[in-house]
């Protein structure tokens, strides 16, 4: 298993917040993700707060890897997210509807942790989901 398929099992799947911690750098930088106020999600401490956020807006949540490429210290992943969403943390009422969307995670890992990673997620057809 990649770095990327590790992470999304434990970090997403497993929900294992304390998995974060484990696998990230403490410096290390987040880019392509926001908070719902539209503040960058930019560190690993940003990032935690992001998961809690999102985690208690979405159930069920499940990322399925479809295609990984590795290369040096970087990996990428190409992936599938499902969830229900149950939770007001997006400014919307919960619906109680399944959203799936696309995306993908480029990393760089320093000494096995993950150090930087470039996401993007199609966060817009969740919002188009739930409208």
């Amino acid at each position: 298993m990649t770095f990327l398929e590790d992470w999304f099992e434990e970090v997403w799947n497993k929900g294992r917040e304390e998995a974060i911690d484990e696998m990230a750098l403490p410096d290390a930088k987040t880019y392509g993700l926001a908070h719902p106020d539209g503040t960058a999600v930019n560190a690993r401490e940003a990032f935690k707060v992001f998961h809690k956020q999102f985690c208690s807006t979405f159930s069920d949540i499940r990322v399925d890897v479809k295609h990984t490429l590795s290369e040096g210290d970087y990996t990428m992943a190409r992936c599938v997210v499902t969830g229900v969403h149950t939770g007001d943390g997006l400014g919307i009422p919960a619906t109680k509807r399944e959203v799936s969307f696309t995306g993908m995670c480029l990393v760089r890992l320093h000494d096995g942790k993950l150090a930087e990673a470039w996401n993007n997620f199609d966060l817009d057809s969740v919002y188009r989901q739930l409208q």
